[in-house]
């Protein structure tokens, strides 16, 4: 592992010395390059007669070695002026490159003391070297880098350059010896490195190898013999001016060769660029910085054929006066700057809107239109998409929660806001019944009402499958509900025509008025338990005020519902009604645990409504496990006190039943206490237990396993089929109290009990008749043979303490007739 840290720090150490070539042979070699020049055509003069001297007198080989001179300083002249106009970093150091190989030639000529024909002084030509052979180490690295597009990353060629910057650095220190000594260890490696991966990446190109890159081999190639045969002590004059003018003819050669397909390269990218330009589907042109078009493409020639005439001369003939600065800077930001047309379009033309990009040119500025109005169009078919019910065109909950909360943060209690919700609880039949497009069609058809009565002046949308929501913003409590009046009218009292078929609707509405400290959810939620406050009262609709009542109670309820959501069971706790057992009173005390809620000012809410505002919710279910885990503890708690109570029942909810979550959690809850399950009864209703056949019968098995028994609850409440008794494997029966507490006053109702008392005798099940209110019909169902009977006759639901307390069922009992009863039954 630190082997393999070591490495990576070496190779990143490599990677910054290209970066440090990079800026070398771009400026601080170049620079120095031209002041050494300057300041030898300043201050040195020519020598013709030494120059000779180092031909040994060849006036010819003098004149030919000139000519070599001047043609590459003419190259070097042509690629430093290309470097410049273009702006191009490989022409700097190609121009830079040339000026050391000549001095390098020179050199090897014997002609070092010279320098564009001038003398130098003898003492400073070794360092002149030196430093010329350190500054075209790095300018040949960094050429090779250009020429064969190697890459940073590139582990040889990142060996390399660290290489040539040591050349570099030391060349810098005026220490002859110990520059000769590094080159001749490190020159053949660098140029057999330089030689190699050259040759193996322009092989990977050999489809378009090109005749500089040939001649730049050849280059390295003899630079290496030359190396080696120095080493080995193979040199000589004649070999030294044979390989100088080999090397000068070389580079001139690569260098014509290289501009040549350099020249080329960029000509035909001009030409892309150009045919890039003219067949843009964005409309491109130049300006000055007046305003006037100097210069633009075909799209924008036709957007001016399309929507100007004649085609115009300036920007503002078209378009609106711009701040070009601000569009640069926006550009430059990666944003745009929208504009549109002067002019109207033709008529039945949408008038397009257009994205606008600017940058600086020398000229003014290049200006790139494009036409967003398609995309806009679809942003915007997007946003009402996701803001709007696709099938009434009417906001959705989404949108509806923006308006609410905009009509909150505005709220002012001057002019009050109300907020409506309706309940269409037809549309999910109808979608059964007569298919969805049934039920859109019914649904547009009631939007199309209530959005009659609004008159588009108030926010209107849908949630839900049947409901519809509606705000309305300062508004009085009268006008608000005048317009619930009219909007039920419209609903209720006429008949709904669809092109499929025509219905009588009997909707519900709930009303509020929007106070202090609600949010949107709040006053979702409270206006839908207005309505179904409503619906529970069949009534048209309820109206919650600001501060009433009515308003506090709902409010205070979604807040005990948000706390069960979080875990939190405040206000509610539990009651227990005695069951008695009509053969042996005495020999048990067995009870029904009852729910409970009590409001923070101590006053109880009323159960039913409680009940069925959690199972809308969907917070039954919580409420439902509180209630099996609370009775279970103490239980558990109060064995001991509680050994005269064979059984306690626990009603499960038809929403509980049919949720697979809950139904983990009571089982894990139950096996928690499985010395208790013995003493479980469990009442389900009989509507829901009919609701799903199989999934009851699956789940009375899974509790009856455990030692749990099962109760069917409300038995004859509407539902009563005999046949199914036999596919739900049922402990007992809990009678309907509707029917006991009625029973005395119709023969036939005596009749129904009776025969279902005579069916659970002969299913041998347990009969339990509840709200047995007078000491008659408890008579009458002792009489017919009833197991147990609960209610106010028999003791009013009571304290959990209060049953520990007791020794039996006397103790509770607060009739005297009753127990007169028991006495004589004693």
């Amino acid at each position: 592992m630190m082997s393999f840290n070591a490495l990576s720090v070496l190779f990143m150490g490599m990677q910054r010395s290209l970066a440090i070539n990079q800026r070398l042979a771009t400026l601080h070699i170049p620079a120095l390059i031209a002041v050494l020049s300057l300041l030898a055509l300043l201050c040195l003069t020519p020598n013709p007669a030494l120059q000779i001297q180092s031909f040994n007198f060849s006036v010819a080989q003098l004149h030919n070695y000139h000519l070599l001179e001047g043609a590459l300083l003419f190259f070097t002249a042509f690629t430093l002026l290309l470097a410049l106009y273009k702006d191009n970093r490989f022409f700097l150091i190609l121009a830079a490159w040339l000026l050391c190989s000549l001095r390098l030639g020179g050199q090897t000529l014997g002609l070092d003391g010279f320098w564009l024909q001038l003398e130098l002084p003898p003492s400073s030509v070794a360092y002149i070297n030196q430093l010329t052979v350190g500054m075209y180490a790095v300018l040949s690295q960094q050429l090779l880098q250009f020429s064969l597009n190697l890459s940073v990353n590139n582990k040889k060629n990142a060996l390399l350059g660290t290489v040539a910057l040591l050349v570099f650095v030391i060349s810098l220190i005026p220490f002859a010896p110990l520059f000769t000594l590094f080159l001749t260890v490190t020159a053949p490696i660098a140029l057999l490195l330089a030689l190699a991966f050259s040759l193996q990446q322009l092989l990977r190109q050999q489809q378009t190898l090109e005749i500089w890159q040939v001649i730049l081999l050849s280059i390295l190639l003899s630079a290496l013999v030359s190396s080696l045969l120095n080493l080995l002590g193979f040199s000589n004059q004649l070999l030294s001016h044979f390989n100088a003018v080999i090397f000068l003819i070389l580079s001139s050669a690569m260098v014509m060769f290289g501009l040549v397909s350099r020249i080329k390269q960029m000509r035909l990218g001009q030409l892309e660029l150009r045919t890039t330009y003219q067949s843009s589907p964005f409309a491109i042109l130049k300006i000055d910085s007046n305003g006037t078009i100097l210069r633009s493409n075909r799209s924008f020639k036709r957007l001016c054929a399309k929507f100007a005439t004649p085609a115009p001369a300036t920007w503002s003939d078209l378009f609106p006066k711009q701040n070009w600065a601000q569009v640069v800077t926006r550009t430059q930001a990666g944003e745009h700057t929208e504009t549109q047309l002067n002019a109207a379009p033709p008529l039945g033309v949408q008038k397009p809107l257009f994205a606008l990009h600017a940058n600086t040119c020398p000229e003014g500025y290049v200006i790139t239109l494009q036409d967003i109005t398609p995309y806009m169009n679809t942003l915007n078919r997007l946003k009402m998409m996701a803001n709007n019910d696709p099938v009434t065109q009417v906001l959705n909950q989404r949108g509806l929660e923006k308006a609410l909360q905009i009509a909150i943060n505005e709220l002012d209690h001057q002019e009050p806001c109300f907020l409506a919700y309706v309940d269409v609880n037809y549309v999910n039949q109808v979608n059964r019944t007569y298919g969805h497009a049934a039920g859109d069609a019914l649904l547009q058809e009631v939007s199309h009402r209530i959005n009659e009565v609004l008159q588009q002046r108030h926010s209107f949308g849908r949630i839900g499958s049947g409901d519809f929501v509606f705000l309305l913003s300062k508004t009085t409590a009268t006008e608000a509900k005048k317009i619930a009046s009219d909007i039920i009218a419209k609903l209720n009292k006429t008949v709904i025509t669809t092109p499929f078929r025509d219905y009588e609707l009997k909707v519900h509405l709930g009303l509020i008025e929007i106070g202090e400290g609600m949010d949107e959810q709040d006053a979702l939620r409270t206006a839908q338990s207005a309505c179904m406050d409503a619906l529970r009262h069949d009534a048209e609709f309820v109206l919650y005020e600001h501060n009433s009542k009515e308003m506090q109670d709902r409010t205070e309820e979604l807040q005990l519902f948000e706390q069960l959501e979080n875990g939190t069971s405040q206000g509610l706790f539990l009651e227990m009604q005695p069951l008695m057992d009509l053969q042996n009173p005495l020999s048990s005390l067995n009870v029904e645990v009852l729910l409970r809620i009590r409001r923070a000012s101590g006053e109880l809410i009323p159960i039913h409504s409680f009940i069925s505002a959690a199972e809308e919710n969907g917070t039954i279910s919580l409420i439902d496990k509180w209630v099996f885990s609370t009775t279970l503890e103490w239980l558990h708690i109060n064995q001991e006190q509680l050994k005269n109570t064979q059984f306690v029942n626990l009603n499960l909810s038809g929403y509980s039943l049919n949720n697979d979550k809950f139904i983990n959690e009571l089982f894990q809850i139950l096996d928690s206490y499985p010395h208790l399950l013995n003493r479980i009864y469990v009442e389900i209703t009989e509507g829901v237990a009919l609701q799903d056949l199989e999934r009851t019968h699956d789940f009375m098995l899974r509790l009856q396993e455990k030692g749990v028994r099962l109760a069917l609850d409300d038995f004859g409440a509407g539902y009563t089929s005999f046949s199914y008794l036999r596919e739900l494997p049922a402990n007992a029966i809990k009678i309907d109290g509707a029917l006991i507490k009625n029973m005395l006053s119709k023969e036939s109702n005596i009749a129904i009990v009776r025969t279902i008392v005579e069916l659970t005798r002969n299913l041998e099940m347990q009969c339990i008749a509840e709200w047995v209110e007078d000491i008659d019909t408890l008579i009458a169902l002792k009489k017919m043979g009833v197991h147990y009977v609960q209610g106010f006759v028999i003791c009013r639901p009571c304290k959990p303490e209060d049953i520990l307390r007791a020794t039996d069922i006397r103790s509770l009992i607060k009739d005297p007739a009753v127990i007169q009863l028991l006495q004589q039954q004693g």
